[in-house]
């Protein structure tokens, strides 16, 4: 890839976070590191702080920054295909637009992205000793510190995805009116 390819990409992307979705799909990849700082979903170590037996929260926290920033770069990596979807679906209009179906990828993340926590926090509050006879250093919490890292990531990522996609409605939108 040359220079110039960079640069122009680069231009695309921060015209991307210019956008008033941008600059929330741009913040959403931090909203991990928020959580950190902030401690409002528990995150912490079995037994004083949270649940997690085997994985930290740091790490925890990398694993879903680095969901979240993936989700970003790939959806936007994408934006080509979309805006040549968003044109064809203006030239044949069969139902609901491409605009109105973006919207709505970008409702259900969110509420996915909302169940996937309540799942978090019903999880968090489980008392697997008692529930399944576990011992404290069963080796069986390495799966349930999979569970928590999926769900915890999920809800951050599935966000990070709806505010990403209401982004790029925003600038698709702006492209098309342009040309």
């Amino acid at each position: 890839m040359g220079t110039s390819r960079v640069i122009t990409e680069f231009k695309e992307f921060t015209s991307f976070l210019q956008t008033l979705w941008g600059i929330l799909a741009g913040v959403s990849v931090l909203f991990p590191l928020s959580n950190a700082l902030i401690k409002i979903i528990p995150l912490g170590e079995w037994p004083d702080e949270g649940a997690l037996k085997y994985f930290s929260p740091e790490q925890v926290t990398v694993v879903t920054m680095l969901i979240c920033l993936f989700v970003m770069f790939h959806i936007f990596c994408k934006r080509r295909l979309l805006k040549a979807e968003w044109e064809m679906s203006q030239k044949e209009f069969k139902g609901i637009s491409f605009e109105k179906r973006m919207q709505q990828n970008s409702v259900i993340s969110f509420f996915l992205g909302i169940l996937a926590l309540l799942v978090y926090f019903s999880i968090t509050h489980m008392d697997f000793h008692s529930l399944f006879g576990w011992t404290s250093d069963d080796p069986i919490f390495v799966f349930v510190d999979i569970l928590f890292l999926i769900f915890y990531s999920a809800f951050f990522g599935l966000v990070t995805r709806a505010f990403v996609l209401l982004g790029m409605t925003e600038y698709l939108s702006e492209q098309i009116e342009t040309q």
